[in-house]
Parts: structure tokens; C-alpha cells; sequence
């Protein structure tokens, strides 16, 4: 079967914090460290930390979170710096990544389908950082693709990426439907515009509800591997 791969743009972010959060579960980084903004670290598009001060020091805990709720590349950069994008590549690999190129920002649908379900057993091992960085992706600033046609109150927890270049506007999230809780991955490419896009992925979000509420009983599979429908907070 051939696999479509796409610039992963800033749904990377969503296995960096990950591999973060890992690390300080495990006791090898101390959240509370503090790490200084300085000129290598700049990139202009999302985020608030552009915006700052050559210098400013942030805790690695406020990195991760401007990092998924703003999508800010300054902080993900710096983040970057401490963990090694080698390490984090190798954990993609490890969790059953495919699309993993260690020069490139690529990956698939599949691919970030899998992180997210290792996201919810992680979240079961070690809740307290699993639920801090679940409550990140569910208030995100950017709410413009999964959530926007879904029924009033549907709580999700989801992280979008946009490449311009490519016409890719995409996003990655938990949706947690009353009956059904499912994990969605939208890809696009050659969009036309970043409106139409939007457009066509929330309508494809609100058919994958709409099916999940049309079904009575159901097992998800992510990779050949059954998903519990009992998806935590």
C-alpha cells in the first residue's frame, strides 16, 4: 500500500512536547529549569516569543505549553535545542512511525494517528504530565479545522500545521464524542487557499462525528491494533 506523506508542518510539535514529557516523567528534566531565548532560536509565523526580548528566559514548562496552545516556533526551537531532534525522531520511529526522515519534517496520517493513541497510554502511565499536555492540545488558540461544525461543546484536543508552500493546512486531534471518543488525523495538500481548506476539513470532521454517532458498537484500529473507546479526560 502506498503511503501519502506531507510536510508535517507544526503537528511535529505534538510528539516533541511528547518526548518531553517523557523525559520529565522519567526525572531526567527538571520543568522548572530555565532556558534563555537567544538570536539562533528566533522564527517568524506562530507563536508570541518572536515578539520578545533577546535574552528572556522562559521555564521549560511555559516552553511546552506556548509551544502547543500558541504553536510557537521560538519556544519549540529552543526545545529542540535541549532535547536533540534525533531523539525525537527515534521515539516516532520506536512508537511505529513510517514516514520518519531524520532531515526532514514529514510524516503521514497514520504516523500522527499512532502518537496520539501513544499520547492517551502515556496519559494512562504518568497522568499527571499526560493530562498538563492534553490540556494543552485542548485549548489551543487555533480552532479553525476539526472543531468548527462539531455540535456545541465537543471537547477536543488537537494541534493543527499549516505550509503555505505546499497548500498543507492540517490537524491532528482527540475528539471526544459522548459515545464514541475517535482519533482523527487531517491531511491536505495542493490546497488553493487556506479558506478552502478549512472549509473542506471541517466537513470531513463533522462526517467522522456523524459516523461515530451513527454506530452502536465499534473497536477503532490504529496500526492493527484495537483503540479502547474509553478515552480518559
Amino acid at each position: 500500500m502506498r503511503i501519502l506523506f506531507f510536510h508535517a508542518a507544526s503537528t511535529f510539535k505534538v510528539p516533541v512536547i511528547m518526548y518531553l514529557f517523557q523525559q520529565i516523567a522519567e526525572g531526567k528534566i527538571n520543568p522548572h529549569k530555565k532556558l534563555i531565548y537567544q538570536e539562533r532560536h528566533y522564527e517568524g509565523g506562530t507563536g508570541i516569543l518572536q515578539y520578545k526580548k533577546h535574552g528572556s528566559t522562559y521555564t521549560i514548562q511555559e516552553l511546552a505549553k506556548y509551544s502547543i496552545v500558541y504553536s510557537d516556533n521560538v519556544a519549540t526551537n529552543m526545545l529542540l535545542e535541549l532535547l536533540g531532534r534525533k531523539n525525537v525522531k527515534k521515539m516516532m520511529a520506536d512508537l511505529g512511525g513510517q514516514i520518519v526522515d531524520y532531515s526532514k519534517n514529514t510524516t503521514c496520517p497514520r504516523d500522527m494517528a499512532i502518537y496520539l493513541k501513544a499520547l492517551l497510554q502515556f496519559n494512562e502511565e504518568h497522568p499527571d504530565q499526560g493530562a498538563l499536555l492534553l490540556h494543552y492540545l485542548k485549548n489551543t488558540v487555533f480552532n479553525d479545522r476539526i472543531p468548527p461544525l462539531l455540535p456545541e461543546g465537543t471537547e477536543v484536543a488537537h494541534k493543527i500545521g499549516n505550509w503555505p508552500a505546499q497548500g498543507s493546512y492540517h490537524d491532528v486531534g482527540i475528539v471526544y464524542h459522548p459515545s464514541h471518543p475517535y482519533i482523527i488525523s487531517l491531511f491536505s495538500k495542493d490546497a488553493p487557499s487556506s479558506d478552502y481548506a478549512y472549509k473542506v476539513l471541517q466537513q470531513i470532521s463533522r462526517l467522522v462525528y456523524d459516523a461515530q454517532s451513527a454506530i452502536t458498537e465499534m473497536e477503532l484500529v490504529v496500526n492493527g491494533e484495537p483503540l479502547d473507546t474509553e478515552i480518559p479526560p
